[in-house]
């Protein structure tokens, strides 16, 4: 194998392990985004256009409490599973479904 030849990677974590380490994931990402929530109520950057708080940046300030760790958690999976199958060379069915329903609009309609 030459010296900068990247190394096949199979992820052999188990799916508790997994869901656990997601999960540690997606608490952090609720927590930086509470800390922007919190930091932007603090400075009083309320819009009132848009009705929501904002970040130093301009952009929207999410209340933490809206946010669902499950849907984080979901996502991440995907994500998790489509870098090993793009990695294996094999189809990952999540990413690749809006590809089919365009194919099947384009059998039954014809192209647009």
């Amino acid at each position: 194998m030459a010296k900068n030849e990247p190394v096949p990677w199979k992820d052999n974590r188990t799916e508790e392990q997994k869901y656990r380490y997601r999960k540690m994931i997606a608490e952090n990402r609720i927590t930086r985004i509470s800390g922007i929530y919190f930091e932007a109520k603090r400075a009083r950057r309320w819009d009132a256009d848009r009705e929501c708080y904002l970040d130093p940046y301009g952009n929207i300030a999410i209340d933490h409490n809206t946010l669902d760790i499950e849907a984080i958690i979901n996502e991440l999976k995907i994500d998790d599973d489509y870098w090993q199958n793009k990695w294996w060379g094999t189809v990952c069915n999540a990413h690749f479904s809006h590809l089919t329903n365009n194919i099947d609009f384009i059998q039954i309609f014809g192209k647009f």
